[in-house]
């Protein structure tokens, strides 16, 4: 079973918003079957960033990457930038202990630990099903036909693997008061089988003020470590329940 969400907070379309990862990660030599059935414009965008790659990649054939020390007394980017804790301590997770600001900035306000109490008790993960369909949301707005080509590839590759897809609903900020799930679109269209799961914001928050709601994300579409714990604990049983259920572990 993979667990998975849909990330487009910022509504960027591109193939990519950090445009110095494409020549990073695509590799034409290598990645170039994936690339039949994109329009000629979208097929020649990472034609051009597998160009501007080359050196480095070319590099790495005859001086390998230095090893980054997983555990060492120098903090890494993530402890420095997101006040969290090593990740390779916590499983590969990044809690992040800094407080809300839009902005970031460089001298972000001191975290406050915050746990909502008696909150979201009876806010009950729902999958999607007929029963269900009246709490979710599914807008009309096509997605770009680049991110089905490689949704779709996605989705062939956990069936071929027998993978259970379960894609996880995380609200951004500006749906904490909303009553149903918000989907960009309708994702059983494209992968197969997927469990669509999630939470009404709206009960999930349900008598939080917009100031304690603050306290649980870093930016306006990313938990910090307060809202983490707090999704953490009401999505899991939903989480193990799938998992113990399923037929392919």
């Amino acid at each position: 079973m993979l667990v998975f969400y849909d990330e487009n907070n910022n509504g960027y379309d591109g193939p990519d918003p950090h445009s110095y990862k494409l020549p990073t990660l695509f590799r034409y030599a290598d990645n170039a079957e994936f690339l039949q059935g994109l329009s000629c414009g979208e097929y020649e965008l990472f034609y051009f960033a597998a160009i501007l790659g080359m050196p480095r990649n070319i590099l790495g054939l005859f001086r390998a990457d230095m090893p980054m020390p997983l555990v060492s007394n120098k903090k890494n980017v993530w402890e420095i930038s997101n006040n969290a804790s090593n990740p390779a301590t916590q499983l590969g997770c990044i809690m992040t202990r800094l407080c809300f600001n839009p902005k970031m900035p460089e001298k972000p306000t001191p975290f406050v630990p915050f746990t909502p109490e008696n909150i979201g008790s009876k806010a009950e993960a729902i999958a999607y099903s007929q029963a269900t369909k009246g709490k979710f949301e599914f807008s009309t707005v096509p997605i770009p036909d680049w991110q089905v080509h490689f949704v779709s590839q996605f989705a062939r590759l956990l069936q071929e693997h027998d993978v259970r897809p379960i894609m996880l609903y995380i609200p951004v900020l500006g749906e904490a008061r909303s009553s149903v799930i918000t989907e960009r679109t309708y994702w059983p269209k494209i992968i197969n089988d997927v469990t669509l799961l999630g939470i009404p914001p709206g009960k999930m928050f349900d008598g939080l003020t917009d100031a304690e709601l603050e306290k649980l994300y870093v930016l306006p579409q990313h938990f910090n470590q307060n809202g983490q714990e707090f999704f953490t604990r009401l999505i899991t049983p939903t989480l193990l329940k799938l998992y113990e259920n399923s037929t392919n572990h």
